[in-house]
């Protein structure tokens, strides 16, 4: 009962729904802060929760796990740079934010993919936000070990920092573009002004919230964007936004997409016409930008449909078309707020062991049994796109199409290439009627097939 009511008061705060990272990591981070402050004595800890705010924040940074690092998704990076040297040559000062920031990787590569584009330094400031007072600290620190940097690709870290016996320290260069500021995008006294950033990134924070809470926060990104702006998701949060009416950016992994469909040309010979372009100095938000709030707009929820064609032809069909079972990653419990994409199990031969039991479960009809195995496999060895996309098919399979849904969202955000959570998703949205998102799913889903042809 306490664990169900803390449950709520998180989607309260922060929009987190407990189901997207499973009730037992809640659990887990109620007993940690139980046992540091009441000796674990849970009854004791709601009262104190109930009155702390300190305590609340406390929570808040141990549901928190982040993993990220410097240019992930490096294709988005790309097409910001191209579309920053398109706006700074008609003399757009650029107002760029991050949220959520983590502990500042993503800020720190948005400004050097600037810099190392050619854009004109005076011209693009950098905010970083983050629910987080502690990863907001981090990121100010500007100081990095090595899992910060990964890929094959590291030419930037000799450019843009400096190595010392802490770390890799971000270089002042690069500094002198970021700032950060702790907030919480569904607060709705959030200290941020409308209609000020020309991009905003927001990715793989989305597929933790419920419908309606998904919308309200496209809503506030939509309000803080310019008119004529650009929004950044994660792969597995491009539907949503194409459900919502927006259009994709063409730009192969970007996952980009325009905060209305405006002609950018004739935008800016409308600020040529009017007031002229925005000033040269990119200053960040004054305090009398900041009493221009933005509040969430109420969401709906959606109504769901029946299930994918691909449970109702029945489990071992599903199963069965889709690849092999491959090994994942062995980790601590699924982080809820960013994951790091599979790499491999590192030798631990009971995951696909485990994967492979879950699957005869549901082969034998044992939905129940196999929907409680994959849990347990996800809450021993880690989040994987192997594992949310056998939960997607459990969940299809027992006629919960919402979850299944958040399932699929959660493998494409671990492998956005995943050809069968592709085609199932897509299976889903058109029963909904969504046919222009299950469509670009379906075409994401031909090309990856097409390249291993």
């Amino acid at each position: 009962m306490i664990v169900g009511n803390i449950s709520a008061l998180l989607k309260r705060w922060m929009g987190l729904d407990a189901e997207s990272i499973g009730m037992a990591a809640v659990r887990r981070a109620v007993r940690q802060r139980a046992q540091a402050t009441t000796g674990g004595n849970e009854a004791a800890y709601w009262q104190l929760l109930a009155g702390s705010p300190q305590e609340q924040q406390e929570l808040i940074e141990t549901v928190v796990v982040p993993e990220t690092s410097f240019f992930r998704h490096a294709e988005s990076m790309d097409t910001l740079a191209a579309l920053a040297r398109q706006r700074a040559s008609h003399g757009a000062a650029l107002r760029i934010l991050s949220l959520p920031c983590s502990s500042g990787e993503e800020p720190y590569t948005i400004a050097m993919a600037l810099l190392d584009a050619g854009v004109d330094p005076e011209r693009f400031a950098v905010l970083g936000m983050d629910i987080s007072d502690r990863l907001v600290a981090r990121a100010e620190q500007g100081l990095y070990g090595r899992n910060a940097f990964r890929g094959e690709t590291l030419d930037y870290r000799a450019r843009h920092f400096t190595e010392t016996p802490q770390g890799y320290s971000v270089s002042p260069r690069v500094r002198a573009h970021v700032r950060f500021q702790s907030g919480n995008l569904l607060d709705p006294a959030l200290p941020l002004p409308a209609d000020a950033y020309d991009f905003v990134f927001c990715r793989n924070l989305l597929i933790y919230f419920d419908n309606a809470t998904q919308e309200a926060a496209v809503g506030v990104l939509r309000r803080l964007c310019r008119r004529d702006g650009v929004i950044f998701v994660g792969p597995a949060e491009a539907s949503l936004l194409t459900r919502l009416g927006m259009k994709q950016i063409d730009a192969a992994r970007a996952f980009a997409f325009r905060n209305a469909q405006e002609d950018t040309a004739s935008v800016h010979a409308q600020r040529e016409r009017g007031a002229g372009p925005r000033s040269r100095s990119p200053a960040w938000p004054s305090e009398g930008d900041a009493r221009s709030r933005t509040e969430p707009a109420p969401g709906r929820t959606a109504r769901l449909a029946s299930v994918s064609a691909a449970a109702r032809s029945g489990w071992a069909a599903a199963s069965r078309s889709g690849p092999a079972i491959s090994s994942a990653p062995k980790a601590a419990s699924p982080p809820p707020i960013e994951e790091s994409p599979s790499a491999g199990h590192g030798g631990d031969s009971a995951v696909p062991s485990s994967l492979a039991a879950i699957q005869a479960l549901a082969d034998a009809g044992r939905l129940d049994e196999a929907r409680a195995a994959a849990a347990a496999h996800v809450e021993t060895h880690g989040a994987s796109a192997d594992a949310y996309y056998l939960i997607g098919l459990l969940d299809d399979a027992a006629s919960q199409p919402a979850a299944a849904e958040a399932a699929y969202r959660k493998t494409l955000y671990l492998d956005p290439g995943h050809r069968q959570a592709l085609l199932h998703l897509a299976s889903l949205l058109e029963t909904r009627g969504q046919i222009a998102a299950a469509r670009q799913l379906r075409a994401r889903a031909a090309r990856r097939e097409n390249r291993h042809a």
